[in-house]
């Protein structure tokens, strides 16, 4: 089957969205697909797939885009369909963006949307209405249920077609916990942005009241965030932004991973964070913030599951973590969780079963 994946995502880029891209064609490829994959040109010279970390298996063709107010995702999604038409024997057309999905959705070939998000405005609103009602529309791919149950209020009649494709990670083979000399000598860490929501404010606030615990962040922060005195902590270490292909290994060391996301997070309602996938893959423990979208994925029997703001439920739940049994249980209740169900192999393999009716 010959599959082109449209995507907004620049590649290569420290974002997720490039990761999912990336990951999700290559799952297609392993089941013997012809992918190719469109997206945006990004300015890094890196070489993609050592960047990401996969093998080469797919085509992946990159396209110019324009930072201009409104009309540069039109614009970079009329771009995209031209270069489409140059592409011969398509047998599905797989979007994860909108603004090429715009230019593509009724040109005959059999078409799959995934969202990660609702319309944000009354454009995307009305286009998403039009795809999904459209006879070359076979499947929409919500990734939580929280999503879907938005979708569902927005487009009553258009769901009949729908997955709930949680996000994914690969496989990471990681290796064994590090074996602790002492109790107080954890290793924390936490992967990601910096971005409100994220409750990585939570990290050095934490890390001043559990001097004897090491702290760890990967992510980029932006100018102005005020997240710039982080180093200042002799127990918390920040490495800045690393190519996605390295993160297993960069964070092999660690003991416990954090997720502390906060009430004002903007997808708090309908997100499937790709890091919590990544942290299950590692097979270490997992402390995350206790909202119902997380809980689609999370329990009390691969996580513990806490109150967002609240300091002490974090330090304590990180103590409790010193205990070896109470770790390793946990970790390993997450990783085979994670094997079973939120592979990109098993991701990729849901889709083509949909597609082949199976």
């Amino acid at each position: 089957m010959k599959i082109v994946y449209l995507s907004d995502s620049k590649i290569p880029s420290d974002g997720a969205d490039s990761v999912h891209a990336i990951s999700m064609c290559n799952a297609l490829a392993d089941e013997e697909n012809e992918v190719i994959l469109i997206a945006k040109r990004s300015n890094l010279t890196s070489e993609i797939y050592k960047y990401y970390g996969v093998q080469e298996r797919i085509k992946i063709i990159l396209i110019k885009s324009f930072n201009i107010r409104l009309l540069g995702g039109l614009l970079y999604g009329f771009l995209v369909s031209r270069k489409i038409k140059k592409i011969y024997g398509i047998d599905i057309i797989y979007s994860r963006s909108i603004h090429s999905s715009i230019w593509t959705y009724r040109n005959g070939i059999r078409f799959i949307f995934e969202s990660h998000c609702p319309p944000q405005n009354f454009l995307y609103n009305f286009f998403q209405n039009r795809i999904l009602k459209s006879k070359n529309n076979i499947l929409i791919i919500l990734i939580s249920n929280g999503l879907k149950k938005i979708y569902s209020e927005i487009f009553p009649n258009s769901l009949n077609k729908s997955l709930v494709l949680h996000d994914a990670c690969n496989i990471k083979n990681p290796k064994p916990s590090p074996k602790l000399q002492s109790q107080k000598k954890l290793d924390v860490c936490y992967i990601g942005s910096f971005n409100n929501g994220l409750g990585t404010e939570m990290i050095p606030r934490i890390a001043l009241k559990l001097p004897n615990y090491k702290f760890h962040a990967f992510g980029k922060i932006k100018k102005g965030s005020g997240y710039s005195k982080i180093d200042n902590y002799e127990n918390l270490k920040y490495y800045g932004s690393i190519p996605h292909g390295e993160i297993a290994e960069k964070t092999s060391h660690c003991d416990v991973f954090i997720a502390p996301y906060q009430e004002n997070l903007p997808s708090l309602n309908w997100a499937s964070p790709m890091k919590i996938f990544e942290y299950m893959s590692f097979n270490r423990p997992i402390i995350c913030s206790d909202f119902p979208v997380f809980r689609e994925v999370l329990n009390e029997n691969n996580s513990i599951l806490i109150n967002s703001n609240n300091e002490n439920e974090w330090i304590d739940s990180i103590k409790l973590l010193s205990n070896k049994k109470i770790r390793e249980r946990l970790a390993s209740n997450a990783y085979e969780e994670f094997k079973k169900n939120y592979t990109w192999q098993i991701r990729a393999k849901k889709v083509l079963s949909f597609i082949n009716g199976e």
